[in-house]
């Protein structure tokens, strides 16, 4: 995995899972763990800003370098919330 997509009520964040072995000459990374950082997007043409693509092409880049391939599959994971009780009418 070299990056994920969280949602928030006001924002966006592009996060990148070894965030903080990305160079960061925009100072856009934002987060204080050991490992993640993230962009985050307040609106959408935030997304459009040049130095963007080149955090992405960094972190693919230094999650699989040139010459290695991955299985080419993606995972998509998401908080299962709990159903409430559900009646089914007959």
């Amino acid at each position: 995995m070299f990056c994920y997509i969280a949602t928030n009520a006001k924002h966006v964040n592009l996060g990148f899972p070894r965030g903080t072995s990305l160079a960061d000459p925009n100072r856009v990374l934002e987060g204080n763990g050991k490992t993640m950082r993230h962009i985050k997007f307040a609106k959408t043409g935030d997304v459009e800003r040049p130095f963007v693509r080149r955090y992405i092409q960094a972190a693919m880049e230094l999650a699989a370098p040139t010459g290695v391939r991955g299985s080419g599959r993606s995972v998509v994971k998401t908080a299962a919330r709990p159903r409430k009780n559900v009646r089914l009418e007959k």
